[in-house]
């Protein structure tokens, strides 16, 4: 069975205080704390606990990398079918990194329930992110990721936008959901 609870995980060149205001920010939007897991830990005991909580989990760490049992952590995140978000900033250019399209290649072929991607601040470009293929699920606008996460600092456009990209995220872990 899928969890409901999806693991997020930073790609890209980001900052460590963007990577938390990205993780807290969508913990705070649907009502959960943030769990982090440490790829140092066996992936299998931590996520049999994991999936037995209520929490969203954020990797700390390279989840591709192979560990010396020769598995890794997104190998087992797709064994325990938990769902997979990717969080990634733009180029200063505007342009998304190529690291996101390799990252959306490799879940797949690791069979790992990928939610989406949410872009992390910057200028949300809808006909740019449709014609790149990816499965974007929306913007994190930068006001959400500035206002120390108190809604009544963020203007309602960002909370539209933020809104519509954890609509997106419910959405499809639904579907994730039902399609096993």
């Amino acid at each position: 069975m899928i969890s409901h609870n999806p693991i997020l995980y930073s790609i890209g060149d980001l900052s460590k205080e963007l990577e938390i205001a990205g993780s807290i920010a969508i913990s705070k939007f649907t009502g959960t704390r943030v769990l982090n897991i440490a790829c140092e830990e066996d992936p299998n005991v931590v996520l049999e606990l994991f999936v037995k909580r209520n929490d969203i989990g954020k990797i700390c760490g390279d989840p591709a990398m192979l560990r010396p049992s020769g598995d890794s952590w997104l190998g087992a995140i797709g064994a325990w079918k938990i769902p997979f978000i990717l969080l990634i900033p733009p180029l200063t250019s505007g342009n998304i990194p190529g690291i996101a399209a390799a990252y959306v290649s490799l879940c797949k072929d690791l069979r790992v329930p990928l939610v989406g991607l949410i872009q992390l601040g910057g200028i949300w470009n809808s006909l740019d992110r449709k014609l790149d293929g990816l499965p974007w699920c929306g913007l994190m606008p930068d006001e959400v990721l500035r206002a120390d996460f108190q809604i009544n600092k963020i203007s309602s456009l960002s909370l539209q936008q933020m809104e519509e990209s954890m609509f997106n995220i419910r959405k499809r872990i639904s579907l994730l959901i039902e399609k096993k």
